[in-house]
Formats: C-alpha cells, sequence, structure tokens
C-alpha cells in the first residue's frame, strides 16, 4: 500500500510541472488541462497502442507498428475489455465523462471503449511501476538490515525510482516506458539472486527461465538484457561439466539456451508468415536499432567508424539528466563517506550491470534522454551497495531524503520532456 501511496503522490505533484509551449511537442498528440494548472501531454503513441488492443486483428495487417509488441497489446487488450465488461452499468455515465477527453469524430460507443481502455494500460502503467518498487525493495533488504529507519531511507530512495523524466513523460500516458524502469531492477535482482547459490538451478528450470525471458521481448525489446545475464548465471557460472569434451558442453547447451531465448519470437513470427504476412519490427526496419551496425560494417569499416562517432556524440547528449546522477552519486559517496570495496561482489555486479546497460543504449542507434534515464534505477542500487549497513543510520536517512526531495521540487519545476 505504501509504494502504491507513493507512486500516486508523487507522480500527481509532477501534473503541476509546467505545460508544453504551443508548437514545441508533437502536433499529433496533445495537452490534456486538468485545470488552470495541472495537466499532463498525451503521447501520440497513445493511439497506437490503443487501436491495436481494441482490435488485436489489425497486428496481422502488413507493416503493422506494433506487430513486434504483441503481448504488449495483449495485455491491454485483456485489462481492457475486463474493465469495459465490469463497467457496463456505468457507460452512459462514462460517455458523458470520457467525452470531455477524447476529442475527434469517434461514435459514441468507441468513446467509451478509448476510455476504458485508456485507463486498462494506465492501470499497466501503475502495475508495472509497483513491481519496479518491489524488486528494489527485495534488492535493498538484500544489502540492509530491516529497521525503522532504513525502511525510511528506502522509501526516501524509492521516490527516484517512482519519480523521474520517464514517469513525468510517460505514466499518466500510453507507454512501454514503465518496463525501462522495471527492466534493470529485474537484471539486477536476478543477478543478486543467482550469484549466492551453490548449486545450478535444474536443466528444466532453466529452460523454463530462458523461454520466459524470450516472451518478454514480445512486450518490450531492453527484456533483451537478461539474455547475456541469464547466459552469464546458467552456462558459464552455474555449469560444472564433469564430460571430457568441456567446449563440446557448452557449445551445446549455449545453442540450446539461445534456441528457448529466441523461440517466443521465432513462433511469432512463424504464425505470421502462416497467415501471409512479412513480420515488421519498426525498431529494427525504421530506427534500425543494433542492425546498424553489420549494415555500416558490410558497407565498409570506414563507414561504421562514422556512424559510430555520430551515434556516441547524438547519445552524449542524451545523458543530461545522468549527469545530476553522477553528482549525487558524488554527494552520496562523499558526505557519506561511503568507500567502495571492491571485494564486494555486489558492488561488481551492479557496476558492471549498469556498463552493460550504457554500452546496450550507446550501440542501440536510436538515442532518446528517455532511454539512458533507465540507468537511473542501477545507479540507485548503487548507493545502496555502497552505503550497505549505514543504511539503517539516521545520517543516510537524513542523506537520502535529502535528495530525494530536491529531485522532487526539481522535478516539477524543470520543463519538459513530453515525449
Amino acid at each position: 500500500m505504501k509504494k502504491l501511496l507513493l507512486i500516486g503522490v508523487l507522480n500527481v505533484l509532477l501534473l503541476f510541472s509546467p505545460p508544453p509551449q504551443p508548437g514545441t511537442t508533437d502536433p499529433n498528440g496533445r495537452y490534456v488541462s486538468l485545470g488552470h494548472h495541472a495537466g499532463f501531454f498525451l503521447n501520440p503513441d497513445t493511439y497506437g497502442f490503443i487501436f491495436p488492443a481494441i482490435d488485436p486483428g489489425l497486428m496481422l495487417e502488413n507493416r503493422a507498428l506494433r506487430q513486434s509488441r504483441p503481448l504488449f497489446i495483449l495485455m491491454g487488450s485483456a485489462i481492457g475489455y475486463s474493465i469495459h465488461l465490469i463497467t457496463w452499468p456505468l457507460h452512459n455515465q462514462l460517455l458523458r465523462f470520457y467525452g470531455k477527453f477524447w476529442k475527434g469524430s469517434y461514435p459514441r460507443d468507441k468513446i467509451v471503449l478509448l476510455g476504458n481502455f485508456y485507463l486498462g494500460f494506465f492501470i499497466l502503467n501503475f502495475f508495472v511501476l509497483w513491481i519496479a518498487l518491489f524488486l528494489f525493495e527485495k534488492i535493498f533488504y538484500e544489502l540492509v538490515e530491516k529497521t525503522r529507519v532504513s525502511e525510511y531511507s528506502m522509501y526516501a530512495l524509492m521516490a527516484f525510482i517512482a519519480s523521474n523524466p520517464i514517469t513525468k513523460a510517460f505514466f499518466w500516458t500510453v507507454h512501454q516506458q514503465m518496463f525501462s524502469l522495471m527492466t534493470p531492477l529485474l537484471c539486477i535482482y536476478l543477478l543478486f539472486r543467482y550469484s549466492k547459490q551453490i548449486n545450478a538451478p535444474s536443466i528444466p528450470r532453466i529452460g523454463c527461465l530462458f523461454f520466459l525471458a524470450g516472451s518478454l521481448m514480445l512486450i518490450y525489446g531492453n527484456f533483451l538484457m537478461l539474455y547475456p545475464l541469464l547466459i552469464y548465471s546458467f552456462l558459464i557460472r552455474g555449469s560444472r561439466p564433469t564430460v571430457k569434451d568441456k567446449n563440446l558442453f557448452y557449445l551445446l547447451k549455449f545453442v540450446i539456451l539461445t534456441c528457448l531465448f529466441l523461440m517466443p519470437t521465432l513462433l511469432w513470427i512463424t504464425f505470421l508468415k502462416s497467415r501471409g504476412i512479412n513480420y515488421y519490427s519498426l525498431e529494427i526496419e525504421y530506427y534500425h536499432q543494433l542492425v546498424w551496425i553489420p549494415e555500416s560494417m558490410g558497407h565498409s569499416i570506414r563507414q561504421f567508424w562514422t556512424e559510430l562517432v555520430s551515434n556516441t556524440l547524438l547519445f552524449v547528449h542524451t545523458l543530461t539528466t545522468m549527469a545530476i546522477f553522477f553528482i549525487f552519486s558524488a554527494i552520496w559517496v562523499v558526505v557519506g563517506g561511503c568507500r567502495l570495496n571492491w571485494g564486494n561482489r555486489y558492488l561488481i555486479i551492479t557496476l558492471c550491470l549498469f556498463c552493460g546497460f550504457f554500452i546496450f543504449y550507446w550501440l542501440l542507434g536510436y538515442y532518446e534522454e528517455r532511454l539512458t534515464n533507465s540507468l537511473i534505477p542501477i545507479v540507485i542500487c548503487f548507493w545502496v551497495v555502497v552505503a550497505g549497513k549505514k543504511m539503517g543510520t539516521r545520517k543516510f536517512f537524513y542523506l537520502s531524503g535529502s535528495l530525494a526531495f530536491t529531485w522532487q521540487i526539481y522535478l516539477m519545476l524543470s520543463y519538459g520532456p513530453f515525449s
């Protein structure tokens, strides 16, 4: 309940941030005013997610924009139609209410559907962000003894995850960006958990984990980062082959686990092919995410280095918010009197994961500040790791509370982001 309250209160406060200036945002979106001093920008992707959720058959059209994210659309369908069914006695009242916000020449019955599906995706945003805080709580108490003071410090640090430029731009609209906050925390949680295990899980369980992780790729693309994590945990670290030819053992296991990870996507592509539809990925076809590397190298090495330099400059421009967190980190270490213990496996795991995500977004080929801002949860976990048991002291409660308060005020007073 405390996590839900934290998410709700902090993101309601962000509604009072400065509104966008005319002509400075995507013309296909619009600012929804909630009074004289509050509102949020409705991202134009909202319609691109809601319409396929209402009619999933739209994903079976050639070059459907959300064809690479079918599970996210189906999640929206399940929640949206459930809400629409539960609220059927109130549809007339909801029509009057939703009609104030949904502009355009929509049939009367479609306005209720639009409103209920928007509500469904909003609930999904709330739930994913709650999962992110739940994972952070698990990580926190892996490192810190649970006391009244440490609990207060934990909720102060949760403020950075529950309220940031990503939630400011996307919490009140329909988008997948809440997963960008959850995924790094899921990776840290899994690495912390499996780093303690002496015996590797059973082969069927490992296979299920790879298949489930691959299924998450059909929700959001950055779940790709689960693949190297799981390979490390269960192939390199977890395996203890007794056979003579260890290389063959590792190669065979690598191929099997990789196939299991790719299987959900391959099954989806096969299904589309059976319907005479060519699989379309907006991220690959339009934005050339990651594939720019083999494409440019196929042209020439010089072309690759030229694009790498250009992309690096674009990437650096997305690190504005992260610069603030680098400053906060310096304050955390200096004021808190923290020392970096290089023998601490949790510190090594956190830093390696930060580098992994940093390199991933650097080489992605598509650069928006909201993507690099998904590094924020990893930085917060770094703070907990370096402080360790000190998190249970009043000094760190005051430090975490002061930084969280400063951060929230900065977010509320700053202009944007709106996409």
